[in-house]
């Protein structure tokens, strides 16, 4: 049985496309002075196909859409891209 490593990460901190690759850079949230805003630092890196991302793109937003059909996490309003421009 293969070995399963374990990577903690509070959110994706960057998304990128490198040779043909996907990189998703992951962040933890590092403590700072008191008063100050936690910063994202990087804990890791993932490194997919594309092909793979995709896929677990679309896996990701059928367990976001599940979320909110149970009621745990509301759907998130799209920002209006014409807002301010009058």
């Amino acid at each position: 049985m293969a070995t399963i490593n374990s990577q903690f990460a509070d959110e994706v901190k960057r998304i990128g496309l490198v040779n043909g690759t996907v990189r998703i850079e992951l962040g933890i949230l590092a403590a700072t002075d008191e008063g100050h805003k936690p910063s994202l630092e990087p804990s890791g890196i993932l490194v997919m196909s594309l092909e793979g991302f995709l896929r677990s793109a679309a896996t990701i937003d059928a367990f976001r859409e599940e979320l909110v059909a149970k009621g745990l996490v509301q759907r998130e309003a799209k920002p209006n891209p014409l807002e301010g421009l009058r």
